[in-house]
């Protein structure tokens, strides 16, 4: 008898894929994962032919397909511009990726807002949407905005930094943003291709992934895990083996939803306790005789939509407002391992420019009211739905 397969001992790794569903045999990276449980599913074409017996002759296998979720910790490289481990599985849900090597120095700002970051030359290293860490040559004193107007000497953000930021520096690290619908070369999302050790034993390779969802959850005082919902292609084989790419021992700590900073519009929303969103891609699954059934999986739509929860203090009412006259307003999450000063290297923040209130239903926790606010994303110049960013 062989030994049993345990949770435990599993491994993922993973790597893009250059041509749709085809191994690209190098550029395997082993991630550190939380859960990952690949499923097989494969059509039954039940036959109807009739013979001289009331049994049903035996159904024949049709198309294949495969989907699983990969859970993760959410931390960064630990330095500023390198790509977190798990990068290929952010560039998948997104579909662009910018690394932005410039280090600028600040000379100079306005007052008494501090949205902008005067800078000897060089600016135009960045990007209107990009986001952007103002931090000390020490680390210490780190701030996150968005840039919203750039030249070669004038970086504009969209909301206030709360310390002026002269003598500082203002870094790019790695972006991650949506993929542009109106380029035919960037329309598809990327795809990767996955080797999944299960309890260390039996390799199961599978081709074609592509992440219809990503969904994040901050409550307050818990390790942030990031779930990237995947649909695949089919499984290509399934063998004893080993896996490809050198194995993962990172010692970045995780994220923690503690010290965050949650600004919606002008106000910081000190009072949440959890702030969820999540980034659904719709994928069809374009079929042809000419393979083996999945051709490709084509994303057709997408939707950028999330929660806030709150008690609720009297001067909230201000969303009441805001859903009656459908005011739009800018929500910008940054997350770093729990204390109470961001760590460069080790810092996520995600930008919804506009966000639309949905419902704002009122609960009660032991005798509290509460608000627990629905509102899903809306673009402002197109495929600016939701920004991402390791800094």
């Amino acid at each position: 008898m062989g030994d049993l397969l345990t949770k435990r001992g599993s491994q993922l790794s993973i790597a893009l894929e250059n041509s749709y569903a085809v191994d690209p045999g190098s550029g395997y990276k082993q991630i550190e994962i939380i859960d990952c449980n690949p499923k097989r599913d494969r059509e039954r074409l039940e036959r109807e032919v009739i013979r001289n017996t009331f049994d049903k002759p035996a159904a024949k296998p049709g198309n294949e397909s495969a989907t699983f979720d990969i859970s993760v910790e959410l931390h960064g490289s630990g330095t500023n511009g390198t790509a977190p481990e798990t990068d290929t599985l952010w560039l998948c849900a997104a579909g662009r990726k910018r690394v932005i090597a410039a280090s600028l120095s600040i000379t100079g700002t306005n007052s008494p807002t501090f949205t902008e970051l005067s800078v000897a030359s060089g600016g135009t290293a960045f990007a209107v949407n990009d986001l952007v860490l103002v931090v000390a040559g020490d680390g210490s004193a780190a701030e996150v905005g968005r840039v919203t107007i750039v030249t070669s000497t004038k970086i504009t953000l969209s909301a206030s930094l709360t310390a002026t930021p002269v003598g500082k520096l203002v870094k790019g690290g790695v972006q991650y943003q949506l993929k542009l619908a109106t380029d035919s070369t960037l329309q598809a999302l990327p795809s990767f291709f996955s080797q999944f050790l299960r309890g260390g034993k039996i390799l199961e390779k599978i081709n074609g992934g592509k992440v219809n969802n990503l969904a994040m959850e901050f409550t307050s005082g818990q390790i942030v895990k990031p779930v990237f919902s995947v649909e695949a292609k089919y499984f290509s084989s399934i063998v004893a083996g080993t896996l490809t790419g050198a194995p993962t021992d990172t010692l970045i700590p995780p994220h923690i939803a503690r010290y965050m900073k949650l600004n919606l519009g002008a106000a910081g929303c000190y009072g949440a306790s959890a702030v969820t969103f999540a980034l659904a891609n719709e994928l069809y699954r374009q079929l042809s005789i000419c393979t083996a059934g999945t051709q490709n999986l084509i994303r057709t739509g997408r939707a950028v939509t999330g929660s806030l929860s709150l008690l609720y203090d009297e001067d909230y009412v201000t969303f009441e407002t805001a859903w009656d006259n459908e005011t739009l307003a800018e929500l910008m999450m940054v997350s770093s391992a729990g204390n109470a000063a961001l760590v460069q290297g080790n810092i996520f923040a995600a930008c919804i420019p506009q966000i639309k209130y949905l419902d704002i239903p009122k609960t009660e926790d032991s005798g509290i009211y509460k608000l627990d606010i629905a509102w899903e994303a809306q673009y402002v110049n197109g495929e600016d739905t939701l920004l991402m960013a390791f800094l």
